[in-house]
C-alpha cells in the first residue's frame, strides 16, 4: 500500500503559531512523511505511511492540541455552513463582549469613583472572560498541558492577569492600602482586550471567507444531480450515487456529469472552462468528454469512467486547494519566528516584572505586575504570522478566479524574477470566441444567386439563427449588422422574415435549409463537397491566404454553387496590447530585465 495524500480542515486555528505547533506535532509522529499546515484556509495537507499510522490517529493528536481535524469529504454546502455558524458565533460573541465592555470601560474612566463601580465592573466582565471568550482560556490550557504555547497563552494570561489582580483590590483593597499603594482595578483592559481580539478575528474570518470563493466557485462548475439509466430504467439521482459505468444521459444544453465516453449519439461540447479553446470539439462514439464541459446540440449517452476526486475538475480543485495550503520561502520564514514569538514575549514579560521588581518606581510591584501583563497584552494580535499566508492565499485565489492556476506558493514569490512571459493566445490575448474577419464573394457571372439580387445576407442569417454552434452566432452577429456587397440589391424586409425550412444539421460539418424557394447549404469544405455544391476556381487563391493565416473557413452555397468564403478568428482583445506594453515597461523599470537570456531557461515557474 502506498502513502495517503490528503487535505483535511481544522477548526480552532487562531494564529501562525496554533498551525506551527498541529504542523510541528504532526511531522513528529512516525509514518508521517510530511504535514503543512495552512492558517489562512484552515487545512492541513498531509503525506503519510498507513500501514504505520492511521487517520484517525492523526485526528486524535490534533484534537490533544485543542483543535478539531474534519476528515470527511465535505460538500459545498457543508463547508458553507460550518464556515457560517463559525462566522455568525464570532459575530454574536463580539457584540455582546462589546455591549458588556462598554459600561465597564465608562464606569473606570468617568465614574471610577461612583458606589460599587468596582463590584459592577467584576459582574460585568465575568461574562466577557468566562463566556465570550472563553476560548482563549480552554485552548491555552489544552496547550499548557502539552508544554506549548500560542496567541491564546498570551491573551489568556494577559486578560486572566488582569481580572485576577483586580478581583484581588476589589475584594481585598486594604492589602495594598497598608502598604501605601492604591489599589487599581483593570477589569476594562480584561474586557477591551478580548473585545479587540474577538473583532479582528471576525474581520479574519471573513477576509478568509472571501479568499475561499474561487475555490467555491471551480466547485460550483460541477452538476448536483444526473440522469442515469440502470436496470433499463431511467431515473435522475445526485451526482455523489453515480458508480463507474453507470450510463449517464446528457441533453442539449447541459453540463456533462462527470468525466466518461460517449456511447451513443454526437454532439458538439463547449470546453472552453478546461482547454480555454473557443471553438466547440465535436464527440462521436468512443470519444473521452469532460465533466462540468457543456454539451451543445445533440443527445448524448455517456458511460462514467471517473467519479468523485477521480474527475478532471476534482483534480483542478485540488491542485488549487494544493497551491493555496503551499508554503513559499517568505511564508517559511515567517512561521519560524512566529513559533518562537509566544515564549518570547512571555520571556519578555517576566524580565520586565523581574526588572521593575529590582528597581520599584512608585508604583511598587502593583506598577511592576501592571508593566508586565501590558507586555503579554500588546503583543496579542498576530499580524506576523497571518498577514503572509493570507495575502498569499488572496493572491492564489484571485488568479484561480481569474483562470490562472499556480503551481505552488514558491512560483508565486520567484515569478518576479522572470525574464520571458509566454502567453496562451486564446482567451489570454484573445476574445475568445470566434468573429467574421473576411467575406470573399464569388462574382455576379459564376453565380446567378448574385445577378438576381436575392438578399443573401438574410437567408444566412434566418438559417443561422436556427444553429448553436458558435460559428453559426458569429456568422448572425456579422450579416445582421454588414451589408453584403454593394452591388446587392439589399431588401428592406426584416431580418429572418422569411420562411426557414427543411432544416437539417449535420454535427460538426454544417447545416442545409430552403430559404425563399432556394437551396442553402452552410458549412465546412468537404461537408459543401460532400453535399455536391460546386466551389469556382477563384476561392483557391483565397484559401490558401486564410489557411495561412490560420483562419477558419465556412462556405455559403446557394442551389449547389457556392456564393460566398467566411473566414473567422479568434480576434485580439482591446486591451491585450496595453497590457503586454505595460509588461515590457515593468521589465524596464526592473534591474531583472538586465539578465542574460540564458538564465531565464533555468529560472523555476
Amino acid at each position: 500500500m502506498g502513502d495517503v495524500k490528503g487535505i483535511y480542515r481544522v477548526d480552532g486555528m487562531s494564529c501562525a503559531s496554533c498551525a506551527g505547533s498541529i504542523q510541528t506535532m504532526l511531522s513528529a509522529q512516525e509514518g508521517m512523511r510530511s504535514a503543512s499546515v495552512n492558517l489562512a484556509s484552515e487545512q492541513v495537507m498531509v503525506e503519510f505511511d498507513p500501514t504505520v499510522i492511521s487517520l484517525e490517529q492523526i485526528a486524535k493528536t490534533v484534537d490533544e492540541l485543542g483543535f478539531t481535524l474534519i476528515t470527511r469529504d465535505l460538500s459545498l454546502e457543508e463547508e458553507n455552513d460550518l464556515a457560517v455558524v463559525r462566522l455568525n458565533r464570532l459575530r454574536l460573541n463580539t457584540i455582546l463582549s462589546a455591549a458588556f465592555s462598554i459600561p465597564v470601560v465608562m464606569i473606570a474612566m468617568a465614574f471610577h469613583h461612583m458606589p460599587y463601580g468596582n463590584l459592577i465592573m467584576f459582574a460585568l466582565t465575568i461574562p466577557v472572560l468566562g463566556w465570550f471568550g472563553k476560548e482563549f482560556f480552554i485552548i491555552a490550557w489544552k496547550r499548557m498541558l502539552h508544554f506549548s504555547a500560542n496567541m491564546d497563552t498570551l491573551v489568556a494570561l494577559g486578560t486572566g492577569s488582569a481580572f485576577v489582580f483586580s478581583t484581588f483590590n476589589t475584594f481585598f483593597p486594604e492589602y495594598l492600602l497598608e502598604r501605601g499603594l492604591e489599589p487599581h482595578v483593570y477589569f476594562e483592559a480584561a474586557t477591551v482586550v478580548v473585545t479587540f481580539i474577538l473583532l479582528g478575528r471576525y474581520f479574519e474570518e471573513k477576509a478568509k471567507r472571501k479568499t475561499s470563493e474561487a475555490i467555491k466557485k471551480l466547485m460550483g462548475l460541477g452538476v448536483k444531480t444526473a440522469r442515469v439509466i440502470r436496470n433499463g430504467v431511467e431515473k435522475e439521482m445526485l451526482i455523489s450515487r453515480i458508480i463507474k459505468g453507470d450510463i449517464l444521459v446528457i441533453r442539449p444544453g447541459e453540463k456533462i456529469p462527470t468525466d466518461g465516453r460517449v456511447l451513443e449519439g454526437s454532439s458538439t461540447i463547449d470546453e472552453s472552462m478546461i482547454t480555454g479553446e473557443s471553438v466547440p470539439v465535436t464527440k462521436w462514439p468512443g470519444d473521452e468528454v469532460i465533466g462540468a464541459t457543456i454539451n451543445q446540440t445533440g443527445s448524448l449517452k455517456v458511460e462514467a469512467e471517473k467519479i468523485g476526486n477521480d474527475t478532471l475538475l476534482a483534480q483542478i480543485i485540488r491542485l488549487v486547494q494544493e497551491a493555496q495550503g503551499s508554503k513559499a520561502p517568505i511564508q517559511k520564514m515567517a512561521d519560524r519566528i512566529a513559533s518562537v514569538f509566544v515564549p518570547v514575549v512571555m520571556g519578555i514579560s517576566l524580565l520586565t516584572f523581574v526588572a521593575w521588581t529590582i528597581w520599584p518606581p512608585a508604583g511598587g510591584a502593583s506598577f511592576a505586575f501592571i508593566a508586565a501583563v501590558t507586555v503579554l497584552v500588546i503583543a496579542c494580535p498576530c499580524a506576523l504570522g497571518l498577514a503572509t499566508p493570507t495575502a498569499l492565499m488572496v493572491g492564489l485565489g484571485k488568479a484561480a478566479q481569474l483562470g490562472i492556476l499556480v503551481k505552488d506558493a514558491q512560483s508565486l514569490e520567484v515569478v518576479c524574477k522572470a525574464t520571458a512571459i509566454v502567453l496562451d493566445k486564446t482567451g489570454t490575448v484573445t476574445i475568445g470566441r470566434p468573429q467574421v474577419t473576411d467575406v470573399i464573394w464569388a462574382r455576379e457571372a459564376d453565380n446567378p444567386a448574385l445577378q438576381s439580387g436575392r438578399d443573401l445576407r438574410r437567408a444566412i442569417v434566418a438559417i443561422e439563427s436556427m444553429s448553436e454552434h458558435p460559428f453559426a452566432q458569429a456568422l448572425v452577429n456579422f450579416f445582421s449588422h454588414n451589408p453584403v456587397v454593394e452591388t446587392e440589391e439589399v431588401s428592406h424586409q426584416p431580418v429572418g422574415s422569411d420562411v426557414v425550412s427543411g432544416f437539417e444539421s449535420v454535427t460538426g460539418k454544417g447545416v442545409s435549409a430552403f430559404f425563399s424557394g432556394d437551396l442553402y447549404h452552410i458549412g465546412s469544405r468537404s461537408y459543401i463537397a460532400g453535399s455536391g455544391c460546386v466551389t469556382p476556381e477563384m476561392f483557391a487563391e483565397h484559401e490558401t491566404q486564410q489557411k495561412h493565416l490560420a483562419r477558419s473557413l465556412v462556405y455559403v452555397a446557394c442551389n449547389n454553387r457556392v456564393v460566398s468564403m467566411v473566414a473567422l478568428a479568434d480576434t485580439i482583445k482591446p486591451g491585450s496590447a496595453k497590457a503586454i506594453a505595460m509588461l515590457q515597461n515593468l521589465s524596464q523599470e526592473s534591474d531583472f530585465s538586465k539578465q542574460k537570456p540564458r538564465q531565464a531557461k533555468n529560472q523555476p515557474m
